[in-house]
């Protein structure tokens, strides 16, 4: 795959720790895109790629939503497991196939921390 994608151009930001060019691409990124910065935020515990992902789980495509979560697990402190807590309360039958990878993230985070 050369460098010259989209998704690769989001890794290398992420990997470059480029928070202020990603948040402003951040409102054009496609769902591809946006799975791709959920799982680059999963590489690393910078507090900026947190906030992406707590964005990210709030979005309304299930697919983004269960990139961040999964990513929630891996580099998530206090702050995602309290959104995920929050979320899991307010779950819908639309979106139940995200309650195992929530409580999954969350028993991660907390024994990490």
């Amino acid at each position: 795959m050369m460098f010259g994608n989209k998704t690769d151009k989001i890794r290398h930001m992420v990997d470059k720790r480029e928070w202020e060019k990603l948040l402003k691409k951040y409102g054009t990124l496609s769902k591809e895109e946006k799975i791709q910065l959920a799982e680059a935020c999963g590489t690393t515990d910078a507090d900026e790629s947190c906030n992406f992902l707590v964005s990210l789980v709030k979005e309304n495509d299930k697919d983004v939503q269960l990139a961040a979560v999964k990513s929630m697990g891996i580099v998530g402190g206090q702050n995602a497991k309290s959104t995920l807590q929050w979320m899991l309360g307010r779950l819908t039958d639309s979106n139940a196939d995200l309650k195992e990878p929530m409580l999954e993230s969350i028993e991660k985070i907390g024994v990490r921390k």
